[in-house]
């Protein structure tokens, strides 16, 4: 979870400087152009939300996680932050992986079972 949580795109995929310009732009243009949200979302979301979504079923099966978690609340409280903290708040030197720490161990704490020795 931690690893799909943290993945940025490599550096020299796009210029920093640009990908924080044009980021809000292209929130403000999903959310008024349906078809393009649904495009930039698909493309942008599917693969973490699948990964992150096989992981939380993998949990649940070995009975780590609680059976009955509602698995779109578990994507947007894992993913929600993430996304406010690239987007909103614009903090691109943050180590990615310390807020995926730190969000999977909240969830984790809410919704893992504890294990008997």
């Amino acid at each position: 979870m931690i690893a799909v949580i943290a993945y940025r795109p490599p550096e020299d995929a796009f210029d920093p400087g640009i990908r924080e310009r044009i980021m809000p732009h292209l929130v403000a243009y999903s959310a008024t152009r349906k078809e393009f949200g649904m495009a930039w979302r698909n493309q942008a979301m599917d693969p973490p939300r699948r990964e992150l979504t096989h992981l939380i079923r993998k949990g649940i099966a070995r009975r780590e996680l609680r059976s009955k978690l509602d698995l779109e609340l578990s994507l947007a409280q894992l993913l929600g932050p993430a996304i406010y903290w690239h987007i909103f708040l614009k903090r691109p030197n943050l180590d990615s992986r310390l807020l995926a720490e730190f969000v999977v161990d909240a969830f984790w704490s809410r919704f893992g079972l504890k294990r008997s020795k």
